[in-house]
């Protein structure tokens, strides 16, 4: 075929997506001396190449290069011939290049291409795989055909980072050493590319079933089920394969493409758009270690959501762990195909089982293979992050110490929705209705969303935790031992992880309007503010975010106070009225409680501030030592229920920022060393000191019925009851809209802390007993919440 009439075909037939995009990237390039580097020398490739750098102003590789008085006709090579069957190790043209850029003034970047005929990992076994095989051993020209025919229009071309020829050469090595570190520095830049975009080689499920067979940890649990049950040996193996192929993904590009193609229409329905920050982290990570993102669990969206963002951004779909209740018909093979594999919501007393999904995790993380689950195990309802569940991270974690070949990267990501597709159902949920299980009718009920608008998604990556690090911390000689089935060791890193985790999601938070809204309208006794109020309380807001930000990874919306207003009316979560003060801005009834959620998922960011309002509002004068040390004391217990990251030295520096801009906004004098409330500004003080009160007024309210009622009187359970039932009342004698305030989940996370810290403890009956510690919170506690606050708690108890 003549290259004209191929090139024809290409331009008609061929559709590239090219990553990376921007202005900044193709600015770097133009008017620079550019060498590209492709991994062969496929002339369809080089052809596909040339016509996208026309259309993007680069420069074009049939130019070639001139330097001085050296020129190359072609600034293009490749390191592997398709016609010669081998690899070039040390290409001449990139020798001479670097030979001509050692004794020149002017540089030369090298630039790597890759470029991918569709997105689907290639099938190590079967025949049919190797027709599509486009580059290596078994590529020829009627698989680079069916290739291009096949996935064509779904070609994936990204620009790697320059290498500049004039750095490589600033120590003045040999031409050949440079040459050929280079070429291994490209071959391993092909590699790694090729694995992040597209995955690595996929087996067949039953390939997959029998090599998790042959681990140790799958036949010692043969063994185990062949001498509990008196199984045959052929039988136990035939269990654990069909527990494999239950468990196991079965990617397939053709679905992953029309679900891709589904999302984009769904989102275009649904949202104003997907925003991610910090991404490029990710990008970054993902080139030498595998990756683990593990996500706050909001909705079911979010794993669709993260990987419809990865996808299009040019990152290999990652394998989503999801509970075998959503194996239902359609829907569940459909998602498999996509990614998922399944996981049953319990494991005990299934050995083989726990054995076999372990095994598997295993094989993903050995192969490089992007991974995603949510560590909350389920769903939260009220906004705040759930505790992290051991049971993924720990078969994480052992598999590591098994094989650490490859290093492993955990990724906190953060969701900010604006509005929840689930919305009515956890008001439902919380209001006590039970949970509804996942059916082939729920899905086909839930199209109804698509009439309604619900905003913007942010998605926010946050910093990495490394998983070797963690274990370092707990075993420096790690590396030396077999350490896998040290359960100490796994105890103690997987408790870490867990923690850091979520604290992690916690710092990479985005703000955006209805978080904002809710934060403040809601800290209101009505849920009303005049606009000027509302106007304050925001700007207020928004300057603790930017004087005293939480984390360098919280990110925020770039609107002023009255834009943000405009939007929560145009968006309709804010109504305009007038009352007897005039006119008011508010939130109905309903909205109220589902905006409970949104305030919850940032309410973290304003606890220290809160905490100072709440301290100035019990005492007309405080010198900033007291104001520390007092929240020195709740801090154990707001970190635990708000999965908070400070350490004793960020309290300290922090506080100081937050008293320093409240002094900046007015609403603080200070006075030497002492602070007071400016007293025109004592009504915002009170807004702001809402947002950690109901924490504590729920720390108050358990210590005081414990106190009330004496030591041996209440079991956990008991208490976890009493707590919910008392703080219910609590809720409608103070007119609050917030059925999470009552939330048992809540109250059984701070009495468990409570437990761990050992201020409580069971005697002999299990009932609950406690010391002077216990005395010591309460009056704590009372020295920051104002007087009628301790009286309306004080009245619950003794009724």
């Amino acid at each position: 075929m003549g290259p004209f009439l191929l090139r024809w075909l290409l331009s008609f037939w061929v559709k590239a997506t090219v990553l990376p995009k921007g202005e900044k990237w193709l600015a770097s390039l133009k008017n620079q001396k550019v060498c590209y580097v492709t991994f062969s020398d496929a002339c369809s490739k080089q052809i596909v190449l040339e016509q996208t750098c026309k259309n993007l102003g680069l420069p074009l590789p049939s130019n070639g290069i001139e330097v001085e008085s050296a020129v190359e006709s072609e600034a293009l090579f490749s390191l592997e011939s398709l016609k010669e069957r081998k690899a070039d190790p040390a290409p001449a043209r990139l020798a001479r290049l670097i030979d001509v850029a050692q004794s020149s003034n002017d540089d030369i970047l090298i630039v790597p291409v890759s470029i991918f005929w569709g997105r689907g990992p290639r099938k190590s076994d079967g025949f049919w795989s190797s027709l599509f095989t486009d580059e290596g051993v078994k590529s020829n020209l009627l698989s680079r055909a069916l290739s291009i025919l096949f996935n064509g229009r779904t070609t994936l071309l990204r620009f790697g980072d320059p290498v500049s020829l004039k750095q490589l050469n600033a120590g003045k090595p040999s031409v050949p050493y440079t040459t050929r570190k280079l070429t291994r520095v490209l071959r391993v830049h092909f590699a790694r590319t090729r694995l992040i975009t597209i995955g690595p080689d996929q087996l067949s499920p039953k390939k997959i079933a029998e090599d998790l067979l042959k681990t140790q940890i799958v036949q010692q649990a043969i063994q185990r089920e062949i001498k509990r049950k008196k199984l045959s040996k052929n039988e136990a193996e035939k269990q654990a394969k069909a527990y494999a192929i239950e468990i196991a993904a079965v990617i397939n590009i053709r679905a992953a493409m029309v679900l891709e193609k589904v999302l984009g229409w769904l989102w275009n329905k649904l949202y104003d758009g997907i925003v991610l920050h910090h991404f490029a982290r990710v990008e970054r990570l993902s080139r030498k270690h595998q990756i683990i993102y593990v996500p706050s669990h909001q909705s079911h969206m979010d794993y669709l959501v993260l990987s419809y963002t990865l996808y299009t951004r040019g990152l290999a779909v990652p394998h989503v762990a999801a509970g075998i209740n959503l194996n239902i018909p359609i829907a569940g093979p459909w998602i498999r195909r996509c990614g998922a594999f399944f996981l049953r919501r319990t494991f005990k007393g299934n050995v083989l089982y726990g054995s076999v999904f372990e095994a598997y995790m295993g094989y993903l993380a050995n192969r490089g293979t992007a991974v995603e689950y949510f560590v909350e195990g389920g769903r939260s309802r009220t906004g705040r992050k759930l505790k992290a569940k051991p049971g993924l991270l720990a078969m994480s974690v052992r598999s590591y110490l098994r094989d650490h070949k490859r290093s492993v990267v955990f990724i906190p990501v953060n969701f900010a929705y604006e509005k929840l597709v689930e919305g009515e159902t956890y008001v439902n949920e919380l209001s006590g209705k039970p949970k509804k299980s996942e059916s082939v009718m729920g899905v086909l009920r839930s199209f109804k969303a698509l009439k309604d608008h619900f905003g913007q998604v942010h998605v926010n990556f946050g910093s990495p935790i490394y998983l070797d690090k963690l274990i370092e911390a707990e075993r420096p000689q790690w590396r030396r031992e077999d350490c896998a089935d040290n359960k100490e060791l796994v105890n103690a890193v997987v408790s870490k992880l867990g923690t850091q985790i979520m604290s992690g999601i916690n710092e990479a938070t985005h703000v955006n309007c209805v978080g904002l809204l809710a934060m403040a309208l809601l800290n209101t006794p009505e849920q009303s503010m005049s606009e000027a109020d509302l106007m304050t309380q925001l700007d207020l807001y928004l300057a603790l975010l930017d004087a005293a930000p939480y984390s360098k990874d919280v990110t925020r919306i770039e609107l002023n106070a009255k834009e943000i207003i405009a939007y929560g009316e145009e968006f309709g979560i804010v109504k305009r009225g007038v009352g007897e003060s005039g006119e008011r801005l508010y939130v109905e009834g309903s909205d109220a409680v589902l905006m409970t959620y949104f305030r919850n998922n940032i309410v973290h960011l304003f606890v220290l501030p809160s905490f100072v309002a709440c301290c100035f509002l019990s005492h007309q004068s405080l010198k900033k030592k007291q104001v520390v040390h007092w929240f020195r004391l709740v801090y154990p217990f707001l970190k635990d229920e708000l999965s908070m990251h400070w350490t004793n030295r960020q309290i300290t520096y922090t506080a100081n920022k937050v008293i320093a801009c409240l002094v900046d906004q007015g609403l603080i004098n200070q006075s030497a060393d002492t602070f007071s409330v400016n007293k025109s500004h004592h009504q915002t003080i009170g807004f702001l000191s809402r947002g950690v009160l109901l924490s504590l007024e729920r720390f108050y309210l358990t210590v005081l019925l414990l106190k009330k009622n004496g030591v041996g009187h209440f079991t956990r359970f008991e208490l976890e009851k009493t707590c919910g039932e008392t703080a219910q009342r609590l809720s409608e004698l103070n007119g609050l809209n917030s059925p999470e305030f009552f939330d048992k989940v809540l109250f059984k996370g701070f009495i468990e802390m409570l437990y761990n810290q050992g201020i409580i403890w069971l005697n002999d009956n299990r009932k609950l007993m406690y010391g002077e510690v216990l005395d010591s919170i309460v009056d704590d506690a009372g020295l920051v919440m104002s007087q009628q606050v301790r009286k309306n708690v004080h009245g619950l108890v003794e009724a």
